[in-house]
């Protein structure tokens, strides 16, 4: 992997901070987890102190509590603020509409899929975004299926206790309904 040059992190923690400090990069530990309007505030003060401490001089919010925070710091500061728009947010109402409208609020949006960036203008056109796609995926460096032996699939097939005879399939991400793991399984049955 490439060193991370200038690259500052906040977030409330987790099990990446140690590769992230490794790689050279910078982790400031905040509570962006929380969602309450007060928390929301008390972090935009802290990402407005932390970028001034290490001369940030771009934001790039990836979820949507930390982005109002990240937004109204970012406009403070006079920086850019890009946005990664993940997926369909549930919209259940105005307010909770207006509250996924962060994440188009961006001065650049990123859409991880022709799918969202469709549903990022169907949902949020009037803020008129500008919206590049990049898919989201895994690192086909890392996971290049060239770079693992036989051994090497031999024995994690040992250490879960599949058969040898089994294949095993890997399909990265969160357990949730939308991950797409049903569709996987449904897709097996045949």
């Amino acid at each position: 992997m490439q060193p991370l040059i200038d690259t500052c992190v906040a977030s409330s923690g987790g099990a990446l901070v140690p590769l992230l400090e490794k790689l050279g990069g910078i982790h400031i530990t905040m509570p962006l987890d929380q969602k309450n309007p007060l928390a929301l505030l008390r972090n935009k003060a802290l990402i407005t102190q932390a970028a001034k401490d290490h001369k940030i001089d771009l934001i790039h919010a990836r979820s949507r509590a930390p982005g109002w925070s990240a937004l109204w710091a970012a406009r403070t500061l006079g920086i850019p603020l890009i946005t990664t728009y993940h997926g369909v947010y549930n919209s259940t109402g105005r307010i909770k509409r207006f509250y996924n409208s962060i994440m188009a609020r961006g001065d650049h949006v990123i859409a991880i899929s022709h799918y969202i960036a469709r549903h990022i203008e169907k949902e949020h056109g009037h803020l008129k975004p500008k919206i590049s796609i990049i898919p989201e995926g895994i690192d086909t460096d890392s996971f290049d299926p060239l770079l693992v032996s036989a051994g090497q699939i031999n024995q994690l097939k040992s250490d879960w206790e599949i058969p040898k005879e089994n294949f095993v399939i890997l399909l990265p991400g969160r357990l949730t309904r939308w991950k797409g793991q049903e569709i996987l399984l449904k897709a097996l049955e045949f």
